[in-house]
């Protein structure tokens, strides 16, 4: 997880106007790898426990795929989740907060 769209800045920890950015590095990874970030708000004021937020697929090889999630309004306080999908199996859960 991280403030920037390659990385840089890495935090488990965000703002209410922050967008989420979600860093997948793959290596020897063939080119048609699937590649899959689904966003849950976990246990968030005034929302439903585990409440599915989005999600998005995408294709790709060696490198960074970044992924974001940015809402219109602010983020809600509470504690939200990323789990990151590589053809379909489980890969990695990022947990993380809004303060």
């Amino acid at each position: 997880m991280a403030r920037d769209d390659q990385g840089a800045s890495r935090t488990t920890v965000f703002a209410q106007n922050e967008i989420f950015y979600c860093i997948v590095q793959l290596a020897n990874a063939p080119d048609d790898t699937t590649v899959k970030v689904v966003w849950y708000a976990v246990n968030v004021q005034d929302t439903e426990p585990n409440l599915l937020i989005d999600q998005v697929e995408t294709t790709g090889s060696d490198g960074i795929i970044p992924f974001n999630l940015t809402n219109n309004d602010l983020w809600p306080l509470g504690t939200y989740k990323a789990e990151v999908y590589l053809n379909g199996a489980l890969e990695r859960t990022l947990d993380f907060e809004v303060q």
